[in-house]
């Protein structure tokens, strides 16, 4: 199967957020969805206003300097997305953001790497995991992680893929057990407002 992997765009919006709202069902988060399309929209509009600014995709790679000279005071805004086309169909997505690994420097976090049912194994999960990996060993990041819940048949499934990932890429990966993860959830007031009226 041939496809494209390409930064989204201000106009894969819907479609994106479409995708996201599926892959939460599948994980079993329908219930703590709390995105909206006007989120994700923000987020590829600062996107774009970086890149008309800088000329590079650069992200959340931006300095902290270079964050405040753009006006960039929400580092939570600079998320990337990557999606796989087809005939201008979109096929799956990834998102990641950058954070501060304090013991080793930059990290990117993969946050979501999803392909439509229909589409899988054809090499697009594979595909997008390598144009992050790519991404973030080309601007200089010290390492990627990613989790996936493993309490759900659609997580283990991700668990596989990762440990497939992991044994397959250079540098190699490898599960990281002896750290709990703990998850504190805060719906911001924004959040609450868009949820009072539906």
């Amino acid at each position: 199967m041939r496809f494209e992997i390409r930064p989204a765009k201000l106009e894969d919006g819907h479609m994106l957020f479409r995708l996201i709202k599926e892959n939460a069902v599948e994980l079993g988060g329908s219930t703590r969805f709390l995105n909206t399309l006007e989120r994700v929209e923000a987020h590829l509009r600062l996107i774009k206003t970086v890149l008309d600014e800088y000329g590079v995709r650069r992200l959340r790679y931006l300095s902290a300097a270079e964050r405040i000279e753009a006006h960039i005071d929400d580092p939570d805004l600079l998320v990337g997305y990557l999606v796989a086309e087809q005939f201008s169909t979109t096929l799956g997505y990834a998102s990641f953001f950058c954070g501060d690994a304090s013991w080793y420097g930059d990290k990117v976090e993969l946050e979501d790497l999803y392909v439509i049912p229909t589409a899988r194994r054809n090499g697009i999960g594979r595909a997008l995991f390598q144009a992050v990996m790519a991404h973030a060993d080309g601007s200089g990041k010290c390492r990627m992680e990613m989790r996936t819940p493993t309490t759900t048949p659609n997580g283990l499934r991700g668990l596989g893929f990762l440990k497939k990932m992991a044994e397959e890429s250079s540098p190699q990966g490898r599960r990281v057990d002896e750290w709990a993860t703990f998850r504190f959830e805060f719906i911001s007031h924004a959040l609450k407002g868009s949820l009072r009226g539906k």
